[in-house]
């Protein structure tokens, strides 16, 4: 029994005191001999105490490192086996197996696999928190000034809800351009703590080797980084891969690579990473809605660090914490007005408000509310000779107390009466202002300072709002429409055929479907040259857009091949619309070099339900059509009999 005060002493060192491979082996061995003597003493192998190794298997493989617990495990058996060894070898594999000794045995297995598993999970929850905190010491190191009367833990709370608010529409913004892209990953980096490698700031992918934790050091990333130029990369000819450092496995079987820098007040302050799997490369074209997005991030990582820039009381604060959530979560630009109108009426006792957008040397008052809203709601006026012009050229806001005069607020041709303080705030970015915030209060007297900071700072991020709202909706356009004909493109006109088909099925409407194509038009190219072909092109996308209605869904989804879905249209009417669209296309003239000539199409025509009550096999039988206009002479439209 004197093993006991030794065991004892032996597990306090290892809970307490150190956790060396010594302790642990200490451990270990001291516990398992103590169990064979306990189990020896009372009976061995009929002993009421012999349950007592599967607690000793599962404390080893759960408290010491896998080594260390096989040793232990191995000593435990050896101890009690060697004592019975004959009796032991008589008895069947078999009955070994599946009697104690193979129960304590996968017992023993288990608990390894289950620290095995949990270990895991620990790496990924400390990487996690490793990952936020990074996050928040960024915003921290990032802020101008402490806050007058704020503790460093406010300070970190309200990095937490700033975090928290963005970071939701910033990983839809990467989920949404992996999707219109077919990327297999795009991830976002920033700098770690060291200065030198890069982490993962958010990323979106469908694979499950991605590792959200890796330390990023590859050359190929900064050298984009230091040039602030957007660079692309692809799988040499050897067929050796390209391998981006956030997968576990290698080869990533990655075929292609872009990296697109993105740039803050300093420079450049981390990456925008999509990698692409199979035959089809990322090249130079899809670069453009890279930066885009790029853009859209750099604007994010600033709504983010002005946040942390605020000095502040509490209240101020959480006032601007509730604004800052409800525009993190805005998708239309009518909710920016919205939101911020209702936040600074909470504020400030308000006759009028209104918000101007710039176009070009014009503004546009897009939203209005109070007294005389309505007259001024989607005025245009010439920013010449107008307080909300100043307020644009100069980027700074005008204050007025009321003086019983009249202000050219919004020029001379929108007259308003001021009875009230007016202040004029810019809706400005970084980069680029949008328009104008301007305010009337009920009071002759002017908002405080402290009220008019807190307007400020709203209108501020209005305009980081705007401008994010502007870009995702550009993103948007671009996912799902043809560049060159402004179009819906295939993506959209698979979607929109399949929605069509379930409306119809839903209410028992018919719907047409037209499939054309520009007849001969490889002679066109090959005659006038390519950019006569693409004038051809934009031709017929007019054409479609002149015929058909708003209802109607027009895209290009080929080289020189269109679709035009007709809702609640049968084929009667349908046919009537194809021969439109033939005939006025029939009529019109392109120059075409030298030359000035007309251009035909062939249609074919398919109606949900007589042709088919799939898409596919609706989209297969206006193709068959097609070609049987083709082969019938061309410039003719062909349904089904």
């Amino acid at each position: 029994m004197c093993l006991i005060p030794v065991f004892v002493v032996a597990a306090v060192r290892l809970a307490f005191d150190e956790r060396t491979t010594r302790a642990e082996v200490d451990f270990a061995a001291l516990f398992a001999v103590l169990t064979v003597v306990l189990i020896q003493i009372t009976g061995h192998l009929q002993s009421p105490l012999f349950p007592l190794i599967y607690f000793t298997v599962s404390v080893l493989a759960v408290t010491t490192r896998m080594t260390v617990s096989i040793v232990g495990f191995a000593l435990l058996l050896l101890g009690l086996t060697i004592p019975e060894y004959e009796e032991i070898v008589r008895q069947p594999w078999m009955t070994l197996m599946l009697g104690r000794f193979g129960a304590a045995f996968f017992c023993f297995v288990f608990f390894l696999f289950y620290r095995h598993v949990e270990e895991k999970r620990k790496q990924e929850t400390f990487g996690r928190i490793k990952r936020f905190e990074d996050d928040l010491s960024s915003i921290r190191e990032k802020a101008v000034k402490k806050p007058e009367g704020l503790s460093d833990e406010e300070i970190d709370r309200q990095a937490v809800k700033t975090l928290a608010s963005i970071d939701d529409l910033l990983y839809e913004l990467l989920y949404m351009s992996r999707s219109a892209l077919g990327l297999n990953t795009i991830a976002y980096l920033v700098y770690a703590s060291d200065g030198k490698t890069l982490r993962i700031r958010e990323a979106s992918t469908d694979d499950d080797e991605f590792d959200f934790d890796s330390g990023i050091d590859l050359e190929t990333f900064r050298e984009a980084m230091r040039r602030g130029k957007s660079m692309t990369f692809r799988r040499g000819l050897s067929g050796y891969g390209i391998e981006p450092g956030y997968y576990r496995r290698s080869p990533s079987g990655i075929n292609s690579l872009a990296v697109v820098p993105v740039r803050g007040d300093g420079g450049t302050t981390g990456a925008l990473v999509a990698d692409r799997r199979g035959d089809e490369f990322l090249t130079e074209r899809d670069l453009p809605f890279l930066e885009l997005t790029a853009l859209a991030l750099k604007n994010l990582e600033e709504q983010r660090i002005d946040m942390s820039r605020l000095s502040v009381s509490i209240k101020e604060l959480e006032h601007l914490f509730s604004v800052s959530q409800e525009l993190s979560r805005v998708k239309q630009i009518d909710q920016v007005f919205d939101i911020v109108g209702r936040a600074v009426e909470d504020l400030v006792a308000t006759r009028l408000m209104a918000f101007t957008l710039l176009y070009g040397k014009e503004s546009f008052i897009a939203d209005a509310r109070g007294a005389g809203a309505q007259k001024l709601l989607k005025k245009r006026f010439d920013n010449t000779n107008s307080l909300v012009g100043w307020v644009i050229e100069n980027k700074q806001y005008l204050v007025f107390p009321d003086r019983q005069r009249q202000r050219d607020v919004f020029g001379k041709g929108i007259s308003i009466k001021i009875e009230g303080a007016l202040a004029i705030f810019p809706l400005v970015t970084e980069d680029d202002i949008l328009g104008t915030f301007a305010h009337i209060s009920e009071s002759h007297i002017p908002p405080s300072r402290f009220h008019l900071r807190l307007i400020e700072v709203m209108v501020n991020m209005a305009a980081v709002t705007l401008m994010n709202v502007r870009l995702i909706n550009r993103l948007n356009r671009m996912a799902v429409t043809d560049p060159m004909t402004g179009l819906f493109n295939r993506r959209r006109f698979n979607r929109a055929l399949q929605d069509e088909i379930e409306r119809a099925q839903r209410f028992a409407d018919p719907v047409t479907l037209l499939i054309l194509d520009i007849d001969k038009f490889k002679s066109i190219n090959d005659t006038y040259g390519h950019a006569a072909g693409d004038e051809v092109i934009k031709g017929v996308a007019d054409v479609l857009r002149e015929v058909t209605r708003s209802v109607d869904v027009v895209s290009r989804i080929g080289g020189e091949e269109f679709s035009v879905i007709l809702p609640k249209t049968a084929k009667r009417e349908g046919v009537q619309v194809a021969e439109k669209i033939r005939k006025e296309m029939e009529k019109r003239r392109f120059e075409l070099g030298k030359t000035s000539r007309n251009v035909t199409i062939s249609l074919g025509v398919s109606v949900f339900p007589q042709d088919g009550t799939e898409a596919d096999i609706l989209m297969r039988c206006a193709d068959d059509n097609l070609y049987r206009a083709k082969e019938e002479g061309r410039n003719r439209c062909v349904a089904s009999i």
